[in-house]
């Protein structure tokens, strides 16, 4: 059985675990989750039995720096139909491979602990997003002069 629940610092039960996990001082206490520290969002991911943690805070950073280029355009949209694999078989959606992600930048994907991508890493792609309206707003902005 597949999970991926998010939560906003809210209760849930339900979940296929029963410990305790502490990360990055966020403390997460399953199945019922007590949530506390600096986090935005909590997740668990049944598919590798992870504790997703998502922290934005500064104190949480180091060795910060601007976004260079956003590679964005390099990515391929595709619509797909999900197979039996999935926990929605046969549900049309919209998205991409994260396979084909990972070659474009290896930050925009979360991985398995082999290596290979498990998922898309939103945090990073929305990153690149905005570093890509912000270059094209500049250049509207000196065509307009």
């Amino acid at each position: 059985m597949r999970y991926l629940i998010f939560l906003l610092l809210t209760g849930c039960s339900g979940l296929p675990s029963k410990q305790t996990t502490s990360i990055q001082g966020a403390v997460v206490n399953f199945p019922n989750i007590v949530a506390s520290g600096a986090m935005s969002a909590v997740g668990f991911s049944g598919v590798n039995n992870q504790l997703i943690l998502d922290a934005s805070r500064r104190e949480f950073k180091k060795n910060v720096q601007k976004v260079k280029q956003s590679d964005i355009g390099k990515l391929n949209p595709v619509t797909f139909e999900w197979n039996d694999k999935s926990t929605t078989p046969n549900v049309e959606d919209m998205g991409f491979i994260a396979e084909e992600v990972q070659r474009v930048n290896p930050l925009f994907t979360k991985n398995r602990a082999d290596g290979t991508p498990q998922t898309l890493n939103d945090r990073a792609i929305l990153a690149a997003l905005v570093k890509e309206v912000q270059e094209l707003r500049a250049e509207v902005d000196k065509l307009k002069k």
